[in-house]
């Protein structure tokens, strides 16, 4: 059959119970010194089952275990360490030569491998293999255990994402079959979120920029925020930030902008300080250590950044978040309002909800401003009852952000009182007095408002890269927190759903520790509405750490799909077993990983549905090196 390999041949010997994957298969192949080099943790095997009848099924199984074994020192280490010393030496001196066999034929000398089910199976018809359909029976003890090929390999490991139906991106392959592309479904990778983790220099940013650098260069366009408290990612996607029309770099106050001085100099409207701003820039650049001699590659790249206006600082204005004005507005909620009180309350609620605690735009202030007065202006003077859907209550600004009013009913009103009339007055008083009355007298090219990172986000033509960075760990996360939350208020209260939009958190232990505090609060609070009901609205989620054990459990648990590398400390990958139903076991395993090796777990974002599988993903740097080569 093309869809096996021809040799080698094992045989399932037992089964188990196991409390991850259902069964563990104990399979034996005869050993050769090319056996050992094909038969190998992250192969896949296929094993006729109980289903068969005239026509052969094959469960799929994946190798999650292959050690090369000599039966003359015993079937483990305890045997080993209780026989006569003497003997243990005379017998691994003499079965030296049997590691050198090119033909199975020393019956003591055997490959014995573990594999676990991928819940699918195989049906041929005479010599052609149906479909992969779900594994409804149990392989056979003392049948033969066949290799399947590359092709088929491809075929079971991206069930249902290889016909084009659904968009997807392949940033890496097997371990065991390089040939193998992995496709990942980009929709179930961001509606259901993702996290990276591994220890220190295991590769996480590197991983990072090469996913982000695919799901930014796929045809559906993606909206990206990322916030880069290590201010690092500038040259780990300097191709996306010169290529894209849309791609910013973020600062929070001045002293933030890279290149200090210099650059705000430029940026101010100083031609002539181009060179001093790049060649500031290029000094201060953070570089992994395998791109540290290509520093004055970069110099050109920055300067195409620093022409089209891609470095901004965030122009923040009056800065006033939904919950401080939902309480300053309750306030004014006083006197006799006769049937409007309730009304009045829930537009209060509406607007400004207690889900998320928004930073509010100068856009949203005037949109709500005439809102009001629209309720004013009526004859009579009424408001509606209830502010619950969309579809109850009129949409103003919605053209501010580039997007299109949903078709509303005519809602039941209910008449304004004096009391309420004044109330409402009072309201608009007290928005307006967040609306800035005079202009920053810096450049706009040099600037960008929460309104401008609205309309980006909202913008279905093309995609969006934001990086955000600050000099203060403190305002990195206050402020990203407040415009994530800001684009998460205006979909939910829009009910938007598209573009599909991810934000980023890098060193995720710096936003959602276990008991967060300070600023940490804000960053945890975004993070936890975004893992919750993020993807109700299209809005996507990916942490990256290495410091597993203190983040927020809670929220840990959120993500469908984990990249999975080096974890020494044992409380670390005792925390990832726990999180998704794994073995310790399954985590040591990652102690051999080499760099760019990671274990990949999904639940929605593969074809196979928790299987952990070793993938091989690019080194990044080489990329960047390439790109950096272009002209």
């Amino acid at each position: 059959m093309g869809e096996f390999e021809e040799k080698p041949r094992g045989v399932l010997v037992s089964m188990e119970e196991d409390t991850f994957s259902g069964y563990i298969y104990n399979v034996w192949f005869q050993y050769t010194r090319d056996y050992v080099k094909k038969v190998k943790e992250g192969g896949f095997l296929a094993i006729r089952n109980f289903e068969s009848n005239a026509n052969h099924t094959y469960s799929i199984l994946e190798i999650i275990s292959a050690v090369p074994q000599h039966y003359a020192l015993g079937t483990s280490p305890s045997d080993t360490s209780k026989a006569f010393p003497g003997f243990v030496f005379e017998a691994a001196k003499s079965l030296k030569g049997d590691w050198e066999q090119q033909e199975p034929t020393e019956p003591t000398t055997i490959i014995r491998t573990q594999a676990i089910p991928t819940g699918f199976q195989v049906t041929f018809n005479g010599t052609i293999a149906g479909d992969p359909e779900n594994d409804v029976s149990l392989p056979m003890i003392g049948e033969e255990a066949h290799l399947l090929t590359d092709d088929f390999t491809s075929k079971i490991v991206n069930q249902g994402l290889l016909d084009g139906a659904v968009a997807t991106i392949t940033p890496g392959n097997l371990v065991q079959s390089p040939a193998v592309q992995i496709h990942l479904s980009v929709e179930d990778l961001l509606r259901t979120h993702f996290g990276i983790f591994g220890f220190t220099n295991a590769g996480k940013s590197n991983l990072l920029s090469t996913l982000l650098s695919k799901l930014l260069g796929q045809e559906t366009p993606l909206k990206l925020l990322l916030a880069d408290i290590m201010s690092e990612y500038l040259p780990l996607l300097i191709d996306m930030l010169d290529t894209m029309e849309e791609a910013y770099i973020v600062v929070f106050g001045e002293d933030s902008v890279p290149g200090g001085d210099d650059t705000i100099t430029y940026l101010k409207g100083t031609p002539n300080k181009e060179d001093d701003a790049i060649n500031s820039i290029l000094r201060t650049l953070l570089l992994p250590k395998e791109l540290s001699n290509y520093r004055e590659q970069y110099k050109e790249k920055i300067r195409n950044i620093l022409k089209a206006n891609k470095i901004r600082v965030y122009e923040s204005g009056t800065i006033i978040s939904s919950s401080q004005l939902r309480d300053e507005l309750t306030e004014l909620i006083t006197g006799n309002l006769g049937n409007a009180k309730t009304p009045i309350k829930q537009w209060i609620d509406f607007n400004f909800s207690a889900v998320v605690d928004a930073a509010i735009s100068q856009d949203q202030l005037k949109s709500l401003v005439t809102e009001l007065r629209g309720y004013l202006n009526s004859r009579p003077a009424s408001i509606p009852v209830s502010f619950g859907t969309i579809a109850s209550t009129p949409v103003a600004g919605l053209s501010q952000f580039g997007l299109q009013s949903p078709t509303t009913q005519r809602p039941r009103t209910v008449q304004l009182s004096d009391g309420a009339i004044a109330v409402l007055e009072a309201v608009i008083r007290t928005l307006n007095n967040y609306v800035k009355s005079e202009e920053d007298t810096r450049p706009k090219t040099m600037l960008i408002s929460l309104d401008d990172i609205i309309k980006l986000v909202s913008s279905k033509d093309k995609p969006s890269l934001i990086i955000f960075q600050s000099n203060r760990d403190d305002d990195l996360r206050q402020m990203t927190s407040r415009i994530i939350s800001a684009v998460y208020a205006t979909r939910r209260r829009f009910g938007i759903i598209e573009p599909l939009t991810l934000s980023v958190f890098d060193e995720a232990d710096e936003f959602m520790p276990q008991n967060p505090a300070g600023t940490y609060q804000d960053s945890s609070r975004i993070i936890q509405t975004l893992a919750r009901r993020g993807r109700k609205f299209g809005m996507g989620l990916s942490i990256a750490t290495q410091r597993v054990a203190y983040l927020n459990t809670s929220t840990l648990a959120q993500p469908h799909t984990y990249f999975v590398s080096k974890m020494p400390r044992k409380y670390d990958r005792d925390a990832m077993a726990d999180m998704f139903g794994t073995t310790e076991e399954m985590m040591t395993k990652t102690l051999k990983f080499t760099k760019g090796q990671w274990l990949l777990v999904s639940y929605d974002a593969t074809g196979l549905v928790n299987v952990p599988m070793p993938i091989k993903f690019p080194n990044a740097n080489d990329r960047i090196k390439e790109y950096l080569a272009t002209q």
